[in-house]
């Protein structure tokens, strides 16, 4: 079995992937050629192109570099076989690359560069412990408060001067407004100042007498007035 090699006479520095998709390679606008891909065919394709009459001359290929360095196998004929166009162009191919002498092609080269594997330092987070529960006792805090505590029960006594006063009569008018006025003073009467002696007012005279301990109940008496400060006239 002998090999055929090849000789780059014309390197070509034209960009391959700039180049227009055709069959079996691409077109380049620069030499205005097809450039085969021969780095893609297998040794009996390249043998098969270069076998057919007219294919290699002119022609542009890409190789490999190991095309170019180590050649490619051609496989041996029986010499009992008949000559034919074919076996004498294989015969004429065996017998340049028995001579030394190889196949003179345009085109380029493939320079397989092995490219080392590139790592990059990335950070992740590793569950090392699944999540517990504890329980942690807290200690009580105290502080120290000042409280008064009743040591003996008692009562008051209030003294107020107070005018000796005659019982409302029956038909005596009671001032109403001033009664709503002075009770709207103290707080207890919210209403307008109308006169009348409606539900609000009652509610606030019961209020009042609850307030002064007077009982709860409605009842205007000369006490609860002069608490008022109303004077009854007449």
């Amino acid at each position: 079995m002998g090999k055929l090699y090849f000789e780059l006479t014309n390197p070509c520095e034209q960009d391959w992937t700039a180049m227009t998709e055709a069959d079996n390679g691409r077109f380049c606008n620069a030499c205005e050629k097809i450039v085969l891909n021969f780095a893609d065919m297998t040794d009996a394709e390249v043998l098969e192109f270069f076998q057919k009459p007219g294919k290699r001359i002119n022609s542009c290929g890409r190789f490999t570099e190991k095309q170019l360095t180590e050649g490619i196998s051609m496989p041996k004929h029986s010499q009992k076989s008949k000559t034919t166009p074919f076996k004498k162009i294989a015969a004429t191919l065996i017998g340049l690359s028995m001579a030394g002498l190889p196949i003179l092609v345009n085109g380029q080269t493939i320079i397989e560069v092995q490219q080392p594997p590139e790592y990059d330092t990335i950070q992740k987070k590793v569950l090392v412990k699944p999540a517990e529960i504890k329980l942690i006792e807290v200690p009580a805090e105290y502080t120290t408060v000042k409280s008064r505590r009743l040591v003996r029960g008692g009562g008051f006594v209030e003294f107020r001067k107070m005018a000796c006063v005659q019982p409302i009569p029956e038909d005596a008018p009671i001032p109403i407004a001033k009664v709503q006025q002075k009770l709207k003073e103290r707080g207890f009467y919210q209403g307008a100042i109308d006169n009348v002696l409606g539900p609000k007012t009652k509610e606030a005279v019961i209020e009042f007498r609850k307030a002064n301990f007077l009982g709860v109940q409605f009842r205007i008496t000369p006490y609860m007035l002069d608490l008022l400060g109303i004077k009854m006239e007449g």
